[in-house]
């Protein structure tokens, strides 16, 4: 696998993306904090994280996880559909329509990703979410999703 930074191809409020090439990208993670959000990334958090990550990708809702480091994580890049909410002419109609998904998937996903973690998911907006192999997928488990710590970390 390469492990080589190319460019940043995207970021949120935890992590920075960079292309590694080969389909595959890097998750880097950021140490900040805000009033209303504690200390994000840890390295338990972190581990948490990509627990979840690699959890939801052998169950077929998440991409390829191919491994991590102290800062971050390795996975497979999935297109997400990355609508800009904030645009004033966006609405759900916009994610039905024109992203190419329907609410039914994307209940569906919801669904599947709650019976998973057995929480519901916050953060299940387009833009991250993915399309693999014609399935909806998530790609971001971190803040929105408040999953218990895995045994023995």
């Amino acid at each position: 696998m390469n492990t080589t930074i190319l460019r940043k191809i995207g970021s949120g409020l935890e992590c920075d993306v960079y292309d590694c090439g080969e389909g595959v990208c890097y998750k880097q993670y950021r140490n900040r904090s805000r009033r209303w959000l504690p200390q994000l990334t840890t390295v338990r958090r972190l581990i948490k994280i990509y627990q979840n990550a690699k959890l939801a990708a052998q169950e077929g809702l998440g991409p390829e996880v191919y491994g991590r480091d102290s800062n971050g994580y390795f996975t497979e890049i999935v297109k997400t559909f990355n609508c800009h909410m904030d645009h004033p002419d966006c609405s759900m109609i916009c994610e039905e329509c024109v992203l190419g998904y329907t609410a039914d998937e994307r209940e569906y996903l919801a669904f599947s990703l709650q019976e998973l973690f057995g929480i519901e998911i916050e953060d299940l907006h387009s833009g991250n979410i993915g399309r693999k192999d014609g399935k909806l997928i998530c790609i971001d488990f971190g803040i929105g999703i408040s999953v218990p710590i895995p045994v023995g970390i």
